[in-house]
């Protein structure tokens, strides 16, 4: 069953290619055709446990089919002709957005700097770890713990800034030093990663990055490449370096149960499908349905539920699976509820994209409707890992930008 998603997902990212090139629609086909080649890789190695090892054909169906319902939408939006509605408004709004998320990055640097300073000259990123999964979450009272909400909040939804650098320097004649400010504005969601000691946050970045540089690609020039190539390069640099070392410390001792750094990271990138399947074929939750994950702002005033990491600790307390691991964001919602949730995610997915793609008129779009397409590509782009909305205060963050941008 393993070979199965490297021939879907190698077929279809073929076809992808040959119609449209490097867009969009090809570059996420790509991440799940990867992300089944290591999955193929972990088998041939003898990565998977035994219990992993035996994914079903109808698990192995629904996990071709649901991604492949998914990833189409992005292929119906053909972004290579697709056009920005200039307005002064919009303009207004990078601005505005530019400036609140730049002095987010100062916030958080004046709050924070010393911490991360710490944790990167402490180089032992393992003790780290299992020190702060072991902590207690606790937030400073007063007007600096005011200050802490604040910043986590408008970090958590710092990775917006990646789109709005993206349209600053496409579609407006913005100066240097201000695209530059749009792009800082951004590194809050890799920063927020370091305290954590979590690589995920990274591998987030950079996947987040690249879609939106496919996204607009077509107008950017060679001038700009150059312009910026430096700093946006310096900066992903470093990420991929602090990525190397978290993966090093962790993961190059005779503890770990991966036994080596190589096989760290074919698992990291291989372990979604075997985990899928084996969540689709045997995980029973205790709840049978839940929500958590599917609204979670409504969850958290009607029930006090909160992050994501907090659910997947429950549930592999209530469980016994291991509920942390990547599985891709169908597999979260069947952790979440239950194997019926990602049909259902999925088509109510498609749906808004249906709506999106009605506000596109003659290959025009405004700001507010591209921005909900955009945050809508990114749940199967970043997904080949797991789903990327589950924190309330995200996502209640995102509501009230998208607010404010379709409200102007």
């Amino acid at each position: 069953m393993e070979l199965v998603p490297v021939v879907f997902f190698g077929l279809y990212f073929l076809y992808l290619l040959n119609k449209r090139g490097l867009d969009v629609s090809t570059f996420v086909s790509l991440l799940y055709l990867i992300t089944s080649v290591f999955s193929l890789v972990m088998f041939q190695m003898n990565l998977v446990e035994e219990k992993y090892s035996h994914p079903s054909f109808f698990a192995t169906l629904t996990y071709c089919l649901l991604l492949f319902l998914s990833i189409q939408p992005l292929y119906r939006i053909d972004f290579r002709k697709i056009n920005l509605n200039v307005t002064a408004k919009t303009g207004k709004i990078i601005k505005s957005l530019t400036y609140v998320f730049l002095f987010n990055l100062v916030l958080f640097l004046f709050l924070k700097l010393q911490e991360i300073n710490q944790i990167i000259m402490n180089g032992d990123y393992l003790a780290l770890r299992q020190d702060i999964m072991s902590e207690d979450d606790q937030t400073a009272s007063g007007f600096m713990g005011l200050l802490i909400i604040i910043t986590n909040i408008l970090s958590s939804i710092s990775f917006v800034m990646i789109f709005i650098f993206f349209i600053s320097i496409t579609y407006y004649k913005n100066s240097w030093w201000f695209n530059l400010f749009a792009f800082l504005g951004s590194l809050p969601q890799v920063l927020g990663g370091i305290l954590t000691v979590n690589r995920s946050n990274v591998f987030y970045y950079v996947i987040i990055f690249a879609l939106s540089y496919i996204m607009f690609q077509k107008r950017i020039s060679t001038k700009i490449k150059l312009r910026f190539f430096l700093p946006v390069g310096t900066a992903l640099v470093a990420m991929m370096m602090f990525f190397s070392s978290v993966t090093v410390s962790r993961f190059d001792n005779t503890n770990s149960s991966y036994g080596s750094v190589d096989n760290s990271l074919i698992s990291y990138a291989g372990m979604s499908y075997s985990n899928y399947c084996y969540f689709f074929d045997y995980y029973n939750n205790p709840d049978w349905l839940s929500t958590r994950y599917l609204l979670p702002v409504t969850n958290f005033v009607l029930k006090g539920y909160r992050s994501g990491v907090e659910r997947e600790q429950e549930q592999t307390e209530r469980t016994g699976f291991n509920c942390v691991a990547f599985m891709t964001f169908l597999g979260s919602f069947i952790m979440d509820s239950n194997q019926v949730m990602p049909f259902i995610f999925v088509i109510i997915y498609l749906l808004l994209f249906r709506l999106c793609r009605n506000h596109v008129r003659q290959n025009t779009i405004s700001f507010a409707w591209l921005l909900a397409v955009f945050l809508l590509a990114i749940v199967p782009s970043v997904g080949c890992i797991s789903y990327f909305y589950t924190n309330p205060f995200k996502s209640l963050a995102l509501y009230a930008l998208l607010f404010y941008v379709f409200k102007k």
